[in-house]
């Protein structure tokens, strides 16, 4: 496990429409609230570079579509429910005129080389290139996954020995 987190929203608090590193099982324990769960596959809706720019240099990278919010699955919670959140997963929460805590639990599972290949094809991007999508060609996603190994190391290691 990552990290398990407690969430306490204020009445009609809306969190912003965005997409998470981990894996998340947000479970409910007070209040409601309502949660919109869009489809990581759906290009529409999170495209390439907004992956791509996400896994590199830009947390907010996900742009939220107005116009395409008929595509979210949403989910009411109340105390004793939960819901998954895959990785990638774009989604947004408005909580109702309560007080409502949510227990998260976020795990990293495989996606750490998928991370590695969205943050070659961004470097490619930017030099001009037109980069597959992971899972196109494997052999590539394998070369691309373990090329930004030696940067991503460094950039971790050069955050660790910052004052």
């Amino acid at each position: 496990m990552e990290d398990v987190l407690i969430f306490v929203a204020s009445p009609k608090r809306v969190t912003t429409y965005h997409i998470d590193r981990e894996c998340n099982f947000l479970l409910h324990i007070r209040g409601t609230k309502t949660i919109h769960v869009f489809d990581r596959e759906d290009r529409e809706v999170l495209p390439e570079e907004e992956l791509e720019r996400f896994w590199s240099v830009d947390f907010n990278a996900a742009v939220y579509k107005p116009q395409l919010q008929h595509r979210a699955i949403s989910y009411k919670l109340a105390p004793g429910i939960g819901v998954h959140i895959p990785v990638n997963c774009p989604h947004w929460i408005e909580n109702d005129d309560n007080v409502s805590i949510s227990l998260s639990l976020n795990f990293q599972l495989r996606e750490r080389l998928r991370a590695n290949i969205y943050r070659a094809n961004f470097l490619l991007r930017q030099l001009g290139f037109h980069p597959t999508p992971p899972g196109v060609m494997p052999a590539l996603d394998a070369m691309k996954a373990y090329s930004v190994l030696p940067a991503v190391w460094a950039k971790k290691t050069c955050r660790r020995l910052a004052p």
